[in-house]
């Protein structure tokens, strides 16, 4: 047995409410113990042979740390127990997690609270919460203050702090019992309250759970009802439901409970895990999952709409799974699974048969097979919700009853039942391999595959999914082929006496110029913006489709300029070129196609557009730089002027210029005429100049043009100006 040490002199009472920690922190101090690590090591030291113990003195679990303190200290074990989070262990300890005890002395056998637990959901010793009223009349840090759902003081019906106000540093506990923070010196106890009087439901959330962490009574009005159930499972559902609500508030849920006047000094992002969580952010999270367990289970149903997104009697469709997320997957499939959330099981269930009924998401869902009797909650459905189970219209379930294949009940017409629906709906979603697919729609199995790629035709089951072959619908298959059907224009006299129409498969061939197949066809054809024809009096098939080529012809030309394309026939003749000069130029990438659809190649209009005014032709050159066109030519095959196009660069005929880069070099330079214009002098003495050195002539122009650089001309003309000006 460890040896105890020496009884220390000074001897501080446990304050009412005072944590562990404080405590030890107030009898460091009293026996000038400081730092606080000297009264740590003094209780965990060990005595000859015996190793240092290793615990947490805020949260002992070794008896020998409790004897310890209560030697050094003279106070009870089980004072100093109650003074440490360990008593809260009965509550926030889930159900289905068992408890550890220790013996203490005087035969009093406590719960232990587990260490993941107390990482999860109580307040570190060195970034604490406080209410600065309490501190104002006594500076000790309280055992309520600990857990993390704690965010307010019953006392003073205000919100916790956990930060100083003055440097935003989190706070030690003992900053707290110091009256003062380390970094700053601030008194903790002078930082502005946040007030929640005001705030019903915010403020009976806080009382509840405090109510249920010291095992105290709690009146509550007669309309606010709690399921019976023990607080353990009470406040387990209430830290479930605080997961979702707080990830919710991180996608901006507006459903959130919040203080009635907002404060700027709450604005603070939410953040994944409960530590993050500040006081006001906790006390939101934990009002709203207290919200979801008032007036029960009507309270449950309001939040699970709320995570949904819309009003409760909206009739669902979807899976659960994606409307609820995590909610469902992880807390009502996984954690609240044991036999003391029983009541959660049952409200949920009957939450699915009022929102969402038996639909194919929820039959094959793996709570309907772990809890078979749940079909037994649906016993009649209305047609119209029939209709929508087996993914088909009103009307077309109106044929299935006159056929015989679906009887209304005897009571009311307007319903069915449910176990007739769900045999119509195996039958109606009977699958369909490839070549029964290829079958049924008349077409290729080429050309159901490319149907599949364009979303047109979905599949079941494809190789992409890991599935061995394809696999249809049937349903969707005659729902395809029924739309294209309802497009298609039934006219015999018009089949008979034009001779212009085609066949699908020619009309995909005349089609691939602007990237259309088969299946794109059939694709326009459903959506009404291509026309189809047919005999009448024959089973439909896509086979059988006809086309006018005119209708063709113009469709092609509409998704020519939709699509903003011209062929290169247009091209040349907006651009007044020959073809062959337009393959030179692609050749080059002088022009770029824009797509090239077979053999078939279009060009962006508005590139075409912006191409024909950047460029020039050596007549424009001409024009543009005020010569003749020979010299045009000529500056070309002398390096002078630089081309785009034309002889030498990429073999056509004419030269072609960039319109930008000619009108740069050209008013980079004046003519000997211009600068004779510009400087106001004659011939002969320019010529002179030139002679003397005054001003210097291009050397890039050769032979008897003789041309200046315009900067050059310009500085002498300003220097001119200036000289005259002094001499008058």
């Amino acid at each position: 047995m460890n040896s105890l040490p020496q009884k220390l002199l000074g001897r501080p009472y446990l304050q009412d409410g005072e944590s562990l920690a404080s405590f030890l922190i107030r009898l460091g101090k009293a026996n000038f113990y400081e730092p606080p690590g000297i009264l740590a090591e003094l209780i965990c030291e060990g005595t000859g042979d015996e190793a240092f113990i290793k615990d947490r003195l805020d949260l002992p679990r070794q008896v020998t740390v409790f004897e310890r303190i209560t030697r050094l200290a003279q106070a009870e074990p089980l004072q100093l127990y109650v003074a440490s989070a360990h008593c809260f262990a009965q509550v926030i300890t889930p159900p289905e997690s068992k408890l550890d005890f220790l013996d203490l002395p005087e035969r009093h056998v406590v719960s232990l609270l587990p260490e993941g637990v107390a990482q999860k959901l109580l307040r570190s010793v060195s970034a604490c919460q406080y209410c600065p009223l309490c501190v104002q009349q006594a500076p000790y840090h309280r055992l309520n203050w600990v857990v993390i759902a704690t965010a307010a003081c019953l006392e003073h019906k205000c919100l916790l702090v956990n930060q100083c106000y003055n440097c935003q540093r989190p706070l030690h506990v003992l900053d707290i019992v110091n009256a003062g923070c380390s970094k700053c010196g601030v008194d903790p106890g002078k930082a502005p309250c946040v007030y929640i009087h005001n705030d019903g439901i915010g403020l009976l959330a806080q009382q509840v759970i405090q109510a249920w962490l010291f095992n105290t009574s709690l009146s509550l009005q007669s309309d606010c009802y709690l399921p019976l159930r023990s607080p353990r499972v009470l406040f387990r559902v209430i830290d479930g439901l605080r997961c979702t609500a707080q990830r919710l508030a991180i996608s901006g849920l507006t459903y959130l409970h919040t203080l009635p006047v907002y404060h700027n000094s709450l604005g603070v992002s939410f953040e994944l895990g409960s530590r993050s969580l500040t006081p006001y952010q906790s006390y939101c999270v934990y009002s709203t999952a207290f919200k979801a367990i008032l007036h029960w289970p009507k309270g449950f149903y309001e939040f699970l709409d709320a995570h949904y997104g819309q009003r409760g009697e909206t009739v669902r469709a979807s899976s659960i799974q994606k409307d609820l997320g995590s909610t469902y997957s992880h807390w009502l499939q996984r954690m609240w699974r044991h036999a003391e959330f029983d009541f959660v099981q049952e409200a949920f269930n009957h939450y699915i048969t009022e929102r969402y009924g038996i639909s194919p998401s929820i039959l094959h869902s793996n709570r309907f097979r772990n809890t078979p009797e749940l079909l037994d909650s649906f016993s009649e459905v209305s047609i119209n919700y029939a209709a929508e189970l087996v993914g088909v219209t009103p009307s077309t379930l109106q044929r299935f009853i006159r056929s015989g294949q679906l009887e209304t009940t005897k009571d009311d017409p307007i319903f069915v039942r449910q176990v007739d629906v769900l045999k119509l709906y195996e039958t109606w979603n009977s699958s369909a391999g490839l070549k029964e697919a290829a079958r049924v729609l008349g077409v290729s199995e080429d050309i159901v595959l490319a149907m599949v790629s364009i979303g047109l035709l979905p599949s079941a089951q494809n190789p992409a999914t890991g599935f061995p072959s394809w696999q249809f619908n049937e349903k969707d298959l005659y729902q395809l082929l029924e739309k294209i059907k309802s497009r298609t224009n039934v006219n015999a006299e018009q089949c008979r006496v034009n001779t212009f129409f085609v066949s699908l498969t020619c009309a995909s061939r005349r089609t691939t110029q602007i990237g259309l197949n088969a299946a794109s066809i059939l694709a326009r054809i459903a959506d009404g913006s291509l026309q189809a024809y047919c005999w009448p009096n024959s089973e439909f098939s896509c086979k059988d489709l006809l086309f006018d080529l005119n209708d063709l012809c113009a469709y092609i030309e509409a998704v020519k300029e939709e699509r903003g394309w011209m062929s290169r026939k247009e091209v040349t003749k907006r651009l007044k070129i020959k073809d062959e000069t337009l393959a030179k130029w692609v050749r080059t990438g002088l022009l770029v196609p824009a797509v090239v659809h077979t053999n078939a190649q279009y060009f962006d209009k508005a590139t075409v557009e912006k191409f024909f005014v950047d460029h020039v032709t050596s007549e424009e050159a001409a024009k543009l730089l005020r010569i003749g066109i020979l010299a045009v030519q000529r500056w070309v095959r002398q390096g002078r002027l630089q081309a785009v196009s034309g002889p030498g660069i990429d073999e056509c005929h004419d030269y072609l210029f960039n319109k930008e880069s000619l009108l740069e070099w050209r008013n980079g330079r004046l003519s000997f005429g211009e600068a004779m214009d510009l400087l106001g002098v004659s011939a002969s003495t320019l010529h002179r100049w030139t002679c003397e050195g005054k001003i210097t002539l291009l050397d890039d122009m050769g032979g008897k043009q003789r041309w200046f650089p315009k900067e050059t001309v310009l500085r002498l003309n300003q220097e001119m100006e200036q000289k005259h000006a002094l001499f008058t």
